[in-house]
C-alpha cells in the first residue's frame, strides 16, 4: 500500500461505517503541511468521528491520515523541529486513534510508524496498541521489536518504553501462542543486564521465561 505521506488519499465507498468523500478530501487538504494548529483541528475531528462509531477498521482512508499525522515530521515537506520534539502529543492522538480503529489497515501503519519513528513517546504508544491488539509475530515485527528493544533503555532512561515493548511481546504471545523469534528473545535476555529498574528486569526475566521455559539469573 501506498505510504499517506505520498501524493493524495482515495476515498473508496464502503459497506461500513467511514469518513464520507468530502471530510477525506478536506482531511487530505489540511494535513498536507504538519501546520501544528491545522493538525490538532484534524486530530480533533477524527477523534469525534472514531469515538462516535463513525469510522470503521475497513476505512483505509482514515488509517492512511492518521498515519500521515503520526509521521509528519518524517516527510519532505515537514520543515519544523526535529523529529524527536516535532507535534509530539498530536501524533501521539493519531497513535491511539489507529488503536482504537483497529484492523489491518491500523496493524500495517503502525508496522510502518515503528519502523521510522524514533521519539519515545509516540513509540510507547505504538507498543501500547501492539499490547492492546495482540497480533501474530512475523519476522518484520520480530526484528522491528528487538532493534527499539536493544536502544529502548538509551532512549527512554525511565524504562516506560522499555516496559510497553515487553508488555506488547507478552500480549502478542499470550494471544496468539506464535512466538519464534530467536533473535527478539536472545534481545530479551540482553536487556536484562541493562540499566533498567528492577521491576523491569523482572519483567523481562518472566517474559524470557514465558516464551521459552527457561531459567535466566537477573545479576
Amino acid at each position: 500500500m501506498m505510504s499517506a505521506q505520498d501524493g493524495e488519499i482515495q476515498w473508496i465507498p464502503l459497506d461500513a461505517p467511514q469518513l464520507s468523500r468530502s471530510e477525506v478530501q478536506w482531511l487530505d487538504a489540511i494535513t498536507r503541511f504538519a501546520d501544528e494548529p491545522l493538525y490538532s483541528e484534524a486530530i480533533g475531528f477524527m477523534e469525534d468521528q472514531v469515538y462516535n462509531g463513525e469510522v470503521s477498521s475497513a476505512d483505509r482512508a482514515a488509517v492512511q491520515l492518521l498515519e500521515r499525522v503520526a509521521l509528519s515530521p518524517y516527510s519532505e515537506q515537514y520543515t519544523g523541529p526535529r523529529p524527536a520534539t516535532a507535534l509530539v502529543p498530536l501524533r501521539q492522538r493519531a497513535v491511539d486513534l489507529l488503536g482504537f480503529i483497529g484492523g489491518e489497515y491500523s496493524l500495517d501503519s503502525l508496522d510502518r510508524i515503528i519502523a521510522i519513528e524514533i521519539d519515545p513517546v509516540v513509540l510507547s504508544a505504538a507498543f501500547s496498541v501492539y499490547a492492546q491488539i495482540a497480533p501474530p509475530f512475523n519476522e518484520y515485527r520480530s526484528n522491528q521489536f528487538a532493534r527499539i528493544l536493544r536502544r529502548s533503555s538509551i532512549i527512554e532512561p525511565d524504562n516506560r518504553l522499555t516496559t510497553e515493548i515487553l508488555s506488547a511481546i507478552r500480549s502478542m504471545h499470550e494471544r496468539t501462542w506464535s512466538m519464534t523469534s530467536q533473535t527478539l528473545f536472545d534481545q530479551i535476555l540482553e536487556v536484562i543486564p541493562s540499566g533498567l529498574s528492577l521491576d523491569t528486569k523482572r519483567r523481562a526475566l518472566a517474559l524470557a521465561r514465558l516464551i521459552a521455559g527457561v531459567d535466566v539469573e537477573v545479576e
